[in-house]
This record gives structure tokens, sequence and C-alpha cells, in this order.
């Protein structure tokens, strides 16, 4: 088995470089700019962890090895919520940030969101049809 089967290479840079970007973010005392509107910072959790989820998903549906339907969800949606958590307790530590456990549930949310909406457009299928192809040659 390579050692990159499980992802591409490529993929798990972009992983690592999006990681940063919101390490980044929350070690920001303020945000940039006032919120439009109400819960405004709950979308943005669940668009930057969805985001997140997506690109893992999307690395494991480009990925030499075969896949199920359901690790091509969970494990996004698990790697996403796992580093929210992490992000949170960083923010712990940034001054006038604090632990918000309904940021979390919106970065699972979001995470969980985009898993599911990577899995129906790639589908599970074609992932499998490729793997396939790459063998018989």
């Amino acid at each position: 088995m390579k050692p990159w089967s499980f992802m591409p290479p490529h993929f798990v840079a972009i992983v690592v470089v999006y990681c940063g970007f919101i390490y980044y973010l929350s070690s920001r005392s303020s945000f940039p700019f006032e919120a439009p509107f109400p819960l405004f910072d709950k979308l943005v959790h669940m668009c930057l962890f969805g985001g997140l989820s997506a690109t893992v998903a999307l690395g494991l549906h480009r990925a030499q090895r075969r896949y199920s339907a359901l690790a091509l969800v969970i494990v996004p949606a698990a790697f996403s919520t796992l580093y929210g958590l992490t992000d949170e307790a960083h923010q712990l530590f940034v001054v006038s940030r604090t632990f918000a456990v309904g940021d979390l549930i919106a970065d699972a949310f979001g995470a969980t969101l985009a898993a599911l909406l990577v899995l129906s457009v790639e589908g599970h299928g074609r992932a499998a049809g490729r793997l396939e192809e790459t063998h018989r040659r």
C-alpha cells in the first residue's frame, strides 16, 4: 500500500493550510467587522468548518483507497468537529475570546452537512469505479 493512499498529498497540504487559517482567525481578539444579523457568528462557524470537512471529504473521494459511504461522511465530519473542539479550547487563551458550546455545535452541523453534500455530489460509486479502472491497467 502506498503511503499516501488514504488521501492525495496535495489535499493533505490544503487541509493543513486550511487548519492554519482557522487557527489564525481564532487567534484574533475580535471579528474584523460588526455582525450584520443575530447568530452571524454561527453561520461563519458552519461555513468555515463545513469548508474544512468538504476539503477532507474531497480528498478521501480522490484517494487510491476505497471508503464506505459511512466513512466518507463520518471521517471528515469527525475530523472537522474535533478540530473545532481544539479551536474552542485555543480560544480560552485568547484575550476577549471564550469556549462556546454553541460554536462547537455549529462547527459539527456545518461539517456534517458539507460531508453529506460532497457524498451526494461525488457519489460513492464513482470513486469505486475509478479504483477498479486503476487496477485493470
